[in-house]
């Protein structure tokens, strides 16, 4: 399998990143941090996969930005998770980037918000801004 990035691509990108960050420290936190939300998130993960007594998962509790049709906003939490970063096939899908999560991934959201009680629901925000 071919990599994405070519290694003198990486190099270019991270010199030209250094330049521009002239404080060593925020530099080495600049590479290490999305590393350590990462082995975070897959430590969460791995909890989540621990079975709790009666044979159930520990459900998910992502909170989305719901979108009503008369315009209305309200947080809702999703507790069905499983399988979305099938959907979408982008990278970091599976990593907890939310942004990273394509049309279809809201549009299956939505759709299961809506059974969970929330037909009105028309789209979801994943992010902030």
């Amino acid at each position: 399998m071919q990599p994405l990035v070519s290694l003198d691509a990486w190099k270019a990108y991270f010199t030209a990143l250094s330049t521009s960050i002239p404080d060593e420290e925020i530099f080495r936190e600049t590479l290490r941090e999305p590393l350590l939300a990462y082995q975070a998130y897959g430590r969460l993960q791995a909890d989540r996969l621990i079975m709790e007594p009666m044979g159930r998962n520990q459900r998910c509790k992502l909170q989305v930005l719901g979108i009503f049709r008369d315009g209305s906003r309200k947080l809702l939490t999703l507790r069905d998770d499983s399988g979305l970063e099938k959907l979408s096939g982008s990278a970091g899908c599976g990593d907890g980037q939310l942004w990273a999560w394509g049309e279809q991934v809201q549009q299956e959201i939505v759709r299961r918000l809506q059974a969970d009680g929330y037909p009105e629901l028309r789209a979801v925000r994943l992010k902030p801004s």
